[in-house]
């Protein structure tokens, strides 16, 4: 049950072989609900049914999208084949380069060999970045990274609480962790050339603050409060990051929002 304004709400789908008509109704929960200062021990039917919403599929208008419907052009580009390239895990595209996360184990999350693999606009050139593995740097996983082109960095959080740092040719070039030991990420964008967004994700939405703002060194320069109080479940924080307008747009699950980042 979910309480919104001090009652309780059950939501079910009702199913019928007999009528082509899906009900999505809102039924109250029975108990006590206090309302105007006095208990009632059953639910107000008249309220219900005003709240039934009916779905038909017979009214359902066909419509279909094509790639051209969200774009004036449609490219399709031939990725080299001098590096496999297994199960494509995430990738990114920047001004210079296309990044794949290539997965030759095809193993699950956080199970797999998750290699980061740049290549250039055309598809060509390709050139893995840094090495799965547990030695000197080397990371467990590239699939959360953030790349700074001008700058000539690639960030990934390959290790526990670290960030990893590469050039773009591959090379290993230094690592840092936060200065904060509370923070706990997964992923993490690049906000400007001085500037890391790294979204916190928690079990259980339990985060006091939603992202934090460092510096390239893990520096926390701000961060982000979470209005939302915090509530157990055994589902993991879902969420995600990209560009628009300038901005660096996050979304996370557990406030059901989207979130606009200016530069500054």
């Amino acid at each position: 049950c979910y309480m919104i304004r001090k009652q309780y709400l059950v939501f079910t789908m009702i199913r019928s072989v007999w009528l082509p008509v899906l009900l999505l109704t809102v039924v109250s929960c029975t108990g006590n609900i206090k309302q105007e200062g006095k208990e009632e021990n059953s639910f107000n039917e008249d309220s219900i049914i005003n709240r039934v919403i009916r779905i038909d599929p017979r009214t359902f208008e066909d419509n279909i999208l094509t790639l051209r419907s969200f774009a004036d052009e449609v490219r399709y580009i031939p990725m080299s084949d001098k590096i496999k390239i297994g199960t494509i895990r995430g990738f990114k595209i920047s001004s210079k380069a296309i990044y794949i996360v290539s997965d030759e184990s095809n193993g699950g999350e956080g199970n797999g060999i998750q290699q980061l693999i740049r290549f250039n606009r055309n598809g060509d050139y390709p050139v893995m970045i840094g090495k799965v593995g547990r030695g000197p740097g080397e990371y467990i996983s590239g699939s959360n990274f953030a790349v700074d082109e001008h700058n000539n960095r690639i960030y990934i959080n390959g290790k526990l609480n670290t960030i990893m740092v590469y050039d773009t040719t591959g090379s290993y070039l230094s690592d840092f962790k936060f200065h904060d030991p509370d923070i706990r990420f997964s992923e993490i964008d690049l906000l400007s050339e001085v500037y890391l967004l790294v979204p916190f994700k928690s079990l259980g939405a339990r985060s006091a603050t939603l992202w934090n703002i460092t510096d390239t060194l893990g520096h926390v320069v701000s961060g982000k409060t979470n209005s939302k109080a915090s509530f157990e479940t055994r589902i993991g924080s879902r969420g995600g990051t990209w560009m628009f307008n300038g901005n660096l747009s996050y979304w996370v699950d557990y406030n059901d929002t989207i979130f606009s980042i200016k530069p500054d």
